[in-house]
């Protein structure tokens, strides 16, 4: 029980998980690294992962013992098991390297969609459901369409 009190790292907790997302990337390999990084460790050596998709946390769940021993062997942080959070907000990419190309806003459909899309989801009474109906509907009948 006394165990679990165990001194911080002399240089503090904030470089433990630095010293973690520095070695990561060989740890765990390029792919998962763009897919999940360390985000946080507890006292008791619990180290928190943030995964882009609840496929990749089930996924690496499953290799949890592997990376437990790969990261034990890579560093002197105290690694004593690994949680796997969804955090598809999260920018997950390993310290020093270029952030994300900015998101592409969409164009608005083309009048003749829109159209379209009020006529198939008319009949919807919530007003606010049939407007998202028909966002949705108008992006995708514009989309299918053939470019002009």
């Amino acid at each position: 029980m006394l165990g679990r009190y165990r001194p911080r790292s002399a240089n503090g907790p904030q470089s433990d998980i630095v010293a973690l997302q520095a070695i990561w990337p060989t740890v765990a390999g390029a792919a998962v690294a763009a897919n999940a990084m360390p985000l946080r460790r507890t006292r008791a050596g619990v180290v928190t992962i943030a995964c882009s998709s609840a496929s990749w946390a089930h996924e690496l769940a499953a290799h949890s013992d592997r990376l437990v021993n790969g990261l034990r062997g890579a560093t002197d942080v105290e690694v004593i098991d690994l949680r796997f959070i969804v955090a598809d907000h999260a920018v997950i990419a390993p310290p020093g390297s270029a952030p994300p190309a900015p998101r592409e806003t969409p164009r608005a459909p083309d009048p003749d969609a829109h159209r379209r899309a009020v006529e198939l989801v008319g009949e919807v009474t919530d007003d606010r459901l049939r407007d998202l109906l028909t966002r949705a509907a108008a992006r995708a009948l514009d989309r299918d369409s053939p470019a002009p």
